[in-house]
């Protein structure tokens, strides 16, 4: 009876935690015209809280905070006072896609085609609605879209690709001032709000840091950080997994790639180490946005991602395998990231669950699966951390690193999950570094 006593009062424990959650931000206000947005509900309302209170921001490292939410297309443009609405061929227009998506064709992804069609086909499309510069000084709002829903003629697709510029500017001079040793843009994933994801970032620089000076190299780790926050839970858990899987793939091979390959990376030139950090979907949304450059017409190709790192990806293990089937062959056809590190573990219980898949990256039987795959295997090598953080066997020269992981992800960070959020600690903030050492 002992076991089943505790099982029993671990669940009610549970319950309250999650329901004393729900109490909280059932709580907050909704910003200044979010009901223009059809953003003023409780579960919505809780993805533009910084404006309200910006505060969680202020960062050691200096950075941009962007703003990801979902609104219906028909609020997101008006001409003279009309509401207009923002088209699925508007959206592949501003992002610089064929409506043909001609190129999967070309490039032997026929499969695929329905999926990306039925990623950017919905209802409410994803928006940025706010970006926030920070450093330990304080922090600024540098874009508010809240503040145009009172005019009456505004653009907010239109808008995110002008301020998308204006970063892409401002990191530039940054960046030409020689303070920074790294730029870093980073990604976390499912059912995460605005102060979660916030925390994460804050975390994993401070155990990257130190890191680096246990080993005297504190001087060499002075990175200027983009961090996103994004719509990433909603309500009903049992359809919420599915839905966000397509929220995060759309907000990555549309304006996560579109900011990183069209607007930074081509005015940095490669004059910088360049690193994308991302866990669980968040790691869904980097490795869209570093493997769809190649679906964008007319962008620069000459510039690379110097290091991805992937805490417990959630997505399958078939973008990197034959194309065939939706997701077959998508991460084969462009590969603009010099070294990329993924990680599993056993003890992550979330990647594992039927309900979702059987094949995520994150699971560590993909190694297994990945090994037996002809194609995945002309650029796969795999390893392991021992309990320190370190790889335990000398690096190849293949471009994709699968990493076991279980040595420093297992600790339990949530009852149906197990260890699938263990990924901010002292030995995963090593890890990080060794790769950063090494390979930047």
């Amino acid at each position: 009876m002992k076991p089943l006593l505790i099982i029993f009062l671990a669940v009610i424990l549970f319950a309250v935690y999650k329901l004393y959650l729900a109490y909280t931000k059932s709580q907050l206000l909704p910003g200044p015209n979010a009901e223009r947005l059809g953003t003023q509900t409780v579960n919505a309302r809780i993805y533009h809280q910084l404006l309200l209170d910006g505060s969680p921001c202020t960062f050691k490292h200096d950075a941009f905070i962007i703003c990801f939410e979902k609104a219906y297309r028909n609020k997101l443009q008006k001409v003279n006072g009309q509401e207009k609405e923002f088209s699925v061929t508007d959206q592949y227009t501003i992002f610089d896609l064929d409506t043909n998506l001609a190129i999967l064709d070309k490039k032997g992804l026929q499969d695929t085609k329905d999926l990306v069609k039925r990623t950017l086909d919905d209802p409410k499309p994803i928006v940025m609605t706010h970006w926030i510069e920070t450093s330990e000084k304080g922090y600024a709002i540098r874009y508010n879209a809240y503040d145009h829903l009172t005019n009456a003629s505004y653009d907010l697709p239109e808008r995110a690709n002008t301020e998308y510029e204006s970063i892409g500017e401002l990191i530039k001079d940054k960046i030409d001032k020689k303070e920074y040793t790294h730029l870093i843009i980073a990604c976390t994933g499912w059912n995460n709000y605005q102060d979660n994801s916030l925390e994460t970032y804050h975390r994993w620089l401070s155990y990257i840091q130190n890191a680096a000076n246990e080993d005297k190299r504190g001087d060499s780790f002075k990175p200027f950080f983009i961090g996103i926050t994004w719509a990433s839970r909603w309500p009903a858990p049992a359809i919420s997994f599915f839905n966000k899987a397509n929220d995060a793939d759309e907000l990555g091979m549309t304006h996560i790639c579109t900011l990183l390959w069209k607007y930074i990376l081509p005015k940095l030139k490669n004059t910088i180490p360049v690193i994308t950090i991302g866990h669980s979907f968040g790691a869904r949304i980097m490795s869209r946005a570093n493997h769809s450059r190649f679906m964008h017409t007319g962008w620069d190709t000459t510039t690379h991602v110097d290091l991805a790192i992937e805490f417990q990806g959630a997505y399958s293990i078939s973008r990197f395998c034959e194309k065939k089937g939706n997701n077959g062959g998508m991460y084969t056809v462009d590969i603009p990231v010099k070294k990329h590190f993924m990680t599993c573990s056993r003890y992550d219980h979330a990647v594992k669950q039927a309900i979702y898949t059987k094949s995520y990256i994150g699971d560590n039987k993909s190694i297994g699966r990945l090994e037996d795959n002809k194609t995945a295997s002309l650029f796969f090598e795999f390893n392991e951390t021992d309990s320190t953080g370190q790889l335990a066997h000398p690096v190849q020269d293949k471009p994709k690193v699968l990493v076991n992981a279980e040595n420093i992800i297992f600790r339990i960070s949530s009852f149906l999950a197990g260890a699938h959020g263990d990924v901010s600690n002292h030995e995963t903030g090593r890890f990080m570094w060794e790769l950063i050492k090494k390979y930047t």
